[in-house]
């Protein structure tokens, strides 16, 4: 008879603590806070600025595989019987928030304010985009 547990655990992200508030809400970024998610999304410019505040990605593991097998072997005169169990039962309790995380992000790579917009952003300015309201990416996560 065999048995056997094994189990993850692994718990990382980045989380703002509550005394820091709605920040995102209280700069006037619509939306900037989902309820009870404290801090400030993650702003990012091409030049000058690379980032401000913080997208809140997290990884919540814990999982578990239990397992439990045997086996029997019969002989009965010239007959060889081979039976057995096996059991596994998966625990999977994963939280991702995925790769925008819970607060998002939203990204200015100066793709509007570039004499060339094909190029990429190249020559354009990201601040100039942010004071316009043309974010070249933006998401959230759950």
């Amino acid at each position: 008879m065999r048995f056997g547990v094994n189990y993850i655990r692994l718990h990382n992200g980045t989380q703002f603590d509550s005394s820091v508030g709605n920040l995102g809400d209280q700069l006037g970024i619509g939306n900037g806070n989902p309820p009870g998610i404290p801090g400030l999304l993650s702003i990012t410019f091409n030049q000058v600025l690379r980032s401000i505040g913080d997208s809140g990605v997290q990884q919540k593991f814990n999982d578990a595989v239990i397992q439990a097998s045997d086996a029997v072997v019969i002989n009965h005169n010239r007959h060889v019987f081979h039976t057995g169990f096996e059991f596994w039962r998966y625990r999977i309790n994963t939280f991702y928030t995925g790769n925008s995380g819970s607060l998002g992000n939203i990204a200015f790579s100066g793709v509007f304010t570039s004499s060339n917009p094909a190029a990429s952003g190249l020559g354009g300015y990201g601040g100039a985009d942010f004071y316009l309201g043309l974010p070249f990416s933006y998401g959230r996560g759950i």
